[in-house]
């Protein structure tokens, strides 16, 4: 399942292969960075048949601690924020691609009786973070 608008993504899929994990230096800082290649769903071709929807997904800091315990075959729901990315291909041509930038991350294939805390960050708001509503507050 994938949702994609205004620059913004929720995507539930199948990692179907290994993330790549790599350690990025900016000055005296070092950040790891963990890419993911994730099936979403399936499609015809031309030709008829079944073809896989990859989107691929960069996860940093705090995102890619939960990323790096991934592996091929886990099922993931994730959200975050789409980026266009320009590069020139082997061809000398220019080329552009479509990726996500994860900003929540989730484990969905926990096995049944122990628990998803640990597998589960995000950089924004965390659900223990927000605060019940008082019914007379809503403005309806």
């Amino acid at each position: 399942m994938y949702l994609e608008s205004k620059g913004c993504f929720v995507y539930s899929g199948t990692i179907g292969k290994d993330p790549e994990k790599r350690v990025v230096e900016s000055g005296e800082k070092t950040f790891q960075l963990i890419n993911i290649g994730l099936i979403v769903g399936q499609e015809k071709d031309d030709k008829g048949e079944n073809k896989s929807i990859w989107k691929n997904l960069k996860c940093w800091s705090k995102v890619a601690l939960v990323a790096n315990t991934l592996k091929k075959g886990d099922i993931i729901l994730c959200s975050g924020v789409l980026e266009n990315k320009t590069y020139t291909g082997k061809d000398g041509a220019e080329h552009s691609s479509l990726q996500g930038r994860v900003d929540f991350i989730v484990k969905m294939n926990v096995p049944q009786g122990t628990s998803n805390a640990t597998n589960t960050v995000s950089e924004t708001t965390a659900v223990q973070d927000l605060q019940p509503v008082d019914d007379d507050d809503l403005p309806f």
